[in-house]
């Protein structure tokens, strides 16, 4: 069957986001992506989800085989034992089958046991991503009002200089109020109100009428 387009899209977007997180170490990446999908198609984001834990699930088992295989198998199970001899080739393959079906069979308290180990492993994912994301929101809202303390530390120091600038001015102004005006007016005032310098008095001239009367006569009393 094809794979359709939903399949390769959320396959893709699965090994992308698990990529991010192995190299940036966010957990929370694989689930703001679920998010992102779900905000616009449930049906890729369930799809995405589950590529995801086939992956994560993969992962694992691979995990497991490969620490067995480091260890020299040491803790899988003993061999079959070969069916005894002198059984017919049907009774040998009864027997093989039995012994087959008994090595690969596990008890309800082993499937229980596994289930729950796959829940909590799961379930510990998700808390892991959830704590993450919300770090990171801690971290954004942290910033944003740091931001806005900044732009308000700004803005009021802005104010003083701007009030500090005005005062300034008012107070220059004033002082310029508060001197007296000169013009040419007053220069043309001060000259006119000026004491004009003093000349000597002229010597008093001799009238030559007087200088010319005839001396009056001495009246002589007898």
């Amino acid at each position: 069957m094809a794979e359709s387009y939903v399949d390769r899209v959320a396959n893709e977007l699965a090994d992308l986001a698990l990529a991010d997180q192995a190299a940036s170490g966010d957990v929370g990446i694989v689930e703001e992506i679920g998010k992102l999908l779900g905000a616009s198609s449930q049906t890729l984001q369930e799809t995405y989800l589950t590529a995801v834990r086939v992956r994560r699930a993969e992962a694992r088992a691979r995990e497991l085989l490969e620490r067995r295989q480091a260890n020299g198998f040491k803790n899988a199970p003993p061999p079959k034992a070969a069916p005894l001899q002198g059984l017919s080739e049907e009774d040998k393959k009864a027997a093989e089958a039995e012994i087959e079906r008994k090595a690969t069979e596990t008890t309800p308290v082993d499937s229980a046991k596994a289930a729950a180990e796959e829940a909590a492993r799961e379930a510990a994912e998700i808390e892991a991503e959830i704590a993450a994301v919300a770090a990171r929101k801690a971290e954004e809202e942290a910033a944003k009002k740091a931001a806005e303390e900044e732009a308000r530390k700004a803005a009021a120091a802005r104010k003083a200089e701007a009030e500090k600038a005005a005062k300034a001015e008012a107070e220059k102004k004033a002082a310029e109020a508060a001197k007296p005006v000169v013009g040419p007016w007053d220069l043309e005032d001060d000259a006119a109100s000026a004491p004009a310098p003093s000349a000597p008095a002229p010597a008093p001239a001799k009238s030559e009428q007087a200088d010319k009367s005839p001396a009056m006569p001495r009246r002589v009393t007898r």
